[in-house]
């Protein structure tokens, strides 16, 4: 694993959330029944239905387009393992207490096999204020001592089985493969954008996350890129979800033979998304537009598409607003 990659930084003009309101609830009404958007602290996400490894979004809001598809197809580059914590640092994150959660490539020199990831990883450092009784009885995230740093993680991976269902379960592990697109912060509560969506989709676009993307990108145009990240839950109705098998014998050429070569599922509720996403890449970075994974407790998860036509489904999230963009190791053209 390389520990030394080409890495930018790039900032994002200041976007305040009540502009953003206007244009999200636009798109959102061209394609669900219902929707309500509003500015707001979220609960405790460490507490279920979300399962985050931090209480919060917000305090140096940040997202990561690590390495990329090329890593991928036509031939996987199998040098390309990521550590997770490295990336933390390189976003500008504190070692002091910080959040990563999102989309990435699972650790394949570890697992021995190809899979989805869905990083969700916190640290802090303790003192004699750490509120660490919140997390006594879990199993994670219990300081011993004053100064001590504590890494609570809640990350989780899909793969196909050998009798080609999916799998989905936690994976103690700090390192990705191929690429990640990655939201941090503090993981301190704050006020953040709170979308739901509910009812039978009228509109074309079967994503809720694409959806609140290109809203923002008819608003803000190619002159002001906005990106968010954060979680969002499947509260409703079935979604369609990729999981990547083991690496291909054959190079995948096009796009076609990727999507021959990808393993595809119906998913129920609840699924916890982890999700990234830009209205426009306005510095020819070469980012991915929009990234989401999901995991749930009975076994479900990996790359979310979108909703199955004709459910009634129900959307809930919670999303921030990055103050830059980190680009490492985008792949050479």
């Amino acid at each position: 694993m390389s520990t030394s990659y080409p890495t930018t930084q790039h900032p994002l003009p200041k976007t305040p959330l009540p502009t953003l309101l206007h244009p999200i609830s636009q798109a959102l009404a061209q394609n669900y029944t219902t929707h309500h958007i509003s500015i707001a602290s979220p609960p405790d996400l460490r507490l279920p239905p979300y399962s985050l490894a931090a209480a919060g979004l917000s305090g140096s809001p940040c997202i990561a387009d690590i390495g990329g598809q090329a890593h991928l197809a036509p031939l996987p580059n199998r040098v390309k393992i990521y550590s997770l914590p490295q990336m933390a640092a390189l976003m500008g994150l504190p070692d002091s207490q910080g959040l990563i959660l999102g989309a990435a490539a699972g650790p394949f020199g570890e697992l021995g096999v190809n899979s989805e990831l869905m990083p969700n990883m916190a640290w802090y450092t303790t003192t004699t204020t750490t509120p660490d009784a919140d997390w006594k009885g879990k199993g994670e995230g219990q300081g011993t001592g004053n100064g001590e740093k504590v890494v609570v993680n809640r990350t989780r991976y899909a793969r196909v089985g050998p009798d080609g269902a999916c799998i989905c379960g936690p994976l103690d592990t700090h390192t990705c493969g191929l690429m990640a697109n990655l939201y941090g912060s503090e993981g301190t509560t704050g006020e953040v954008l709170h979308i739901s969506a509910s009812g039978t989709r009228h509109g074309t676009t079967a994503s809720f996350t694409e959806c609140v993307r290109q809203g923002l990108a008819r608003r803000f145009g190619a002159g002001q890129q906005v990106s968010l990240g954060g979680v969002m839950l499947v509260k409703g109705g079935r979604v369609r979800v990729h999981v990547m098998p083991d690496f291909s014998e054959t190079a995948l050429e096009d796009r076609g033979a990727v999507e021959g070569w990808l393993r595809f599922f119906e998913m129920g509720p609840p699924l916890v998304g982890l999700v990234t996403l830009h209205s426009v890449d306005a510095a020819g970075l070469g980012l991915r537009m929009e990234h989401t994974h999901c995991f749930s407790e009975h076994g479900e998860g990996g790359h979310y598409h979108g909703d199955v036509e004709g459910e009634e489904v129900e959307y809930e999230a919670w999303l921030n607003v990055a103050e830059r963009i980190t680009r490492v190791d985008r792949p050479v053209s």
